[in-house]
């Protein structure tokens, strides 16, 4: 050990020297950090990492065996054999990148670590070949005891240092790898030094044309500042690529790829920012207009969704062409978008800003000959009118957009107190309704359907009630929509139907049982092997089963309804139109589906016998029913004189209060008894 401090003290220039070990310093750092980033990188990358760190890790081993040895007087003429030079230079380049990339692309285990001692045999391949290309008047003797040192110096602390990369147990480790790395070059660059004793020989010339130490410190600052040029150019265009791809990768996480206007994600960022603004006294108010287009779907459907995407692109051309430097402008998900107007919110201005994009919505959008049209539902919200928390205030938006979507006469609805409340108790209504089908909270009455000329009742309709022990009995008009809404129908109409059939197949006469079926459940691919599983679990014949079904669930899916009711009628269930009337086009529907009843709707009925318009629709009614040879109920009777109109119309069946309201199933059989009586008495 003293050997070697006092060759490096006494037999080397300190400011060379120096030199030397801030090339092995600076090299060992940016190959370290260079091969950190060639594990974490993928494959294609991950060479482009390894053969720079092995190119710069290589030319710092040279560079610092070449510079130290510069720094070495032995006090004799010297100089270094050309050939074997620049072999020292090709083992460091190529050595350093193989250990390196057996590192680098290693699973784990010993391959780590031998990658390791790859580099510290590079190493000592550099060392050894750079001193066979040292020439000089004399002989070199070596000890073995050092020789043997620096070869363990090299192996160990190359090993070493790839375990401290690989496996850090700190976060000094990486650190720490780069101090190993600088200490495995000159520990083996000194330690084999130490091993080298010169015997002055001047009867041995220097040959002639060896490189003289100010050719080789020319060539070694000129090479080794080649290789760093290199490394940082090749790096700095990885890092500019890398800075694009997270550029591009931030700009699709915060923009939308359709219309490449911000995303929810960038609207809630900047509804956040705006807020502290807000709250800072910057900005005094904000509108946030929310807009859902009226229709979107039917072109989808119509026109495919290419036609969809183009019509939102360019809507996004338009909006972004009326844009004002204060407005915000984000597509917050599939054809919904918001209008964030910052500092000038007054409500003249926010209505005037509502027109100019329902005319901008009005003029049509073209795709290909084709001229699409469509609206919009808008709904308004303000700060801090409506709060001065923005993500409130954009909820409250899109409350009051919603309900300007179910209303059928407005296109515009300003956020109210009240539109919070509603949606809470509808919360509160859909939350309660979850749990109702297992909390045993559902029950079915029925009400029966009467033929009008014999008096004989011809069926029953189910009917679902709720009673919930907080919010008592809620109306079916309420929760049957919610269920819809929320996909819960599915598995309520699933246990009505299985409840229904059940109690009809026990019944003492052999009637038919009416059931109202959903949009949702009509459209699902399983539904008519559901019926018919439920028939067969109930043991009730298929014909004794009716499924009512409005017109709105032949709109929704036309294809997969028509293919339904198909399998349905196959099996011998009958299909009849509930509330006949009140749709778009009822007289084509009638005309494209298999229906086996016509149900008139009881909007129709009352009152019938009193108002001519009302008799004309129900009379035409009956008598389309009659030429299609399809049977008629009319729902809703209650008064002798609606009956008296039905029956001198000839209407088959009639269900309503007149005859018998809803009924719990223990009561049908006592119903059927009186009903049987009466008739026994009017006959006697």
């Amino acid at each position: 050990m003293l050997k070697v401090i006092g060759c490096i003290t006494q037999e080397h220039d300190f400011t060379q020297l120096v030199i030397a070990l801030a090339v092995c310093g600076l090299g060992s750092v940016l190959t370290v950090r260079l091969f950190l980033r060639a594990r974490q990188a993928e494959s294609r990358i991950r060479r482009l990492h390894v053969l720079l760190a092995g190119l710069i890790g290589g030319a710092t081993i040279w560079a610092t065996h070449f510079i130290a040895m510069l720094a070495y007087d032995p006090a004799l003429p010297h100089g270094y054999e050309p050939l074997l030079t620049a072999l020292s230079l090709f083992i460091a380049l190529a050595g350093t990148t193989a250990a390196l990339g057996v590192a680098a692309f290693s699973r784990g285990g010993p391959w780590l670590e031998l990658g390791g001692g790859l580099f510290g045999a590079a190493i000592l391949a550099i060392h050894y070949t750079g001193m066979a290309a040292f020439q000089l008047t004399g002989t070199i003797q070596w000890h073995n005891g050092y020789l043997a040192t620096s070869v363990i110096c090299a192996l160990t602390f190359g090993a070493l240092m790839m375990n401290r990369i690989n496996h850090p147990t700190t976060r000094f480790c990486h650190m720490a790898s780069m101090l190993i790395m600088a200490l495995a070059i000159a520990g083996t660059h000194f330690t084999g030094m130490a091993a080298m004793t010169v015997v002055p020989d001047l009867s041995l010339p220097v040959p002639p044309k060896v490189v003289s130490d100010a050719t080789l410190a020319g060539l070694v600052l000129a090479i080794y500042a080649l290789f760093l040029l290199l490394g940082f150019a090749a790096f700095n265009i990885e890092m500019q690529v890398a800075k694009t791809a997270r550029a591009r990768f931030d700009h699709a996480r915060r923009y939308d790829m359709t219309t490449d206007l911000p995303n929810r994600a960038h609207l809630m960022e900047y509804l956040a920012a705006l807020t502290e603004e807000v709250r800072q006294g910057r900005v005094d108010s904000v509108a946030i207009v929310t807009f859902d287009l009226d229709g979107f779907k039917t072109i989808n459907d119509l026109y495919g969704h290419a036609a969809g995407d183009a019509l939102l692109a360019e809507l996004s051309h338009r909006l972004r062409a009326t844009q004002t430097p204060c407005d915000f402008v984000a597509r917050s998900g599939g054809d919904e978008f918001v209008l964030v107007c910052a500092g000038h919110a007054s409500p003249a201005i926010i209505s005037a800003r509502v027109r100019d994009l329902s005319t901008l919505l009005a003029n049509p959008f073209r795709h290909g000959e084709a001229q699409l049209e469509i609206a919009a539902s808008f709904g308004i919200a303000c700060c801090p009118e409506h709060g001065t928390d923005l993500l409130e205030v954009n909820r409250h938006s899109g409350l009051a957009m919603f309900r300007a979507k179910a209303d059928a006469y407005l296109d515009t609805v300003h956020f109210s107190p009240q539109l919070d409340a509603d949606n809470k108790d509808r919360l509160a209504l859909v939350a309660a309704l979850t749990h109702a089908l297992e909390r045993q909270e559902f029950t079915l009455n029925y009400q029966p359907q009467t033929d009008i000329r014999t008096g004989e009742t011809a069926g029953f309709e189910a009917l679902l009630r709720w009673r919930n022990p907080t919010l008592g009995h809620v109306s079916p008009e309420r929760f049957i929509p919610l269920a819809e809404q929320s996909g819960l129908i599915r598995h309520i109409g699933r246990w009505v139907l299985r409840e229904a059939c059940g109690e009809a197949a026990s019944w003492s006469r052999p009637l038919g049982i009416a059931i109202n079926v959903a949009p949702q459940q009509l459209v699902q691919p399983d539904f008519a092997e559901e019926v018919s599983d439920i028939l067969i679990e109930t043991r009730l014949a298929p014909e004794r089963l009716e499924l009512e079904i409005t017109e709105v669930s032949l709109i929704e899916d036309q294809e997969k309804a028509t293919r339904t009711m198909s399998m349905l009628k196959a099996m011998g269930v009958h299909i009849a139109m509930d509330d006949f009337g009140t749709g778009y086009a009822s007289l084509a529907t009638l005309q494209a589906f298999p229906f086996d009843k016509i149900k008139i709707d009881r909007s129709f009925i009352a009152g019938v016998h009193a108002n001519t318009q009302k008799a004309a629709i129900v009379r035409a009614t009956i008598l389309l029913g009659r030429s299609l040879e399809i049977p008629v109920l009319a729902e809703g009777v209650e008064a002798e004189e609606e009956l008296a109109f039905l029956r001198r119309e000839n209407c088959h069946c009639v269900q309503g209060y007149y005859y018998a309201k809803p009924m719990p199933a223990d009561r049908i059989e006592g119903y059927l008894a009186s009903v049987t009586d009466g008739r026994k008495r009017a006959a006697g």
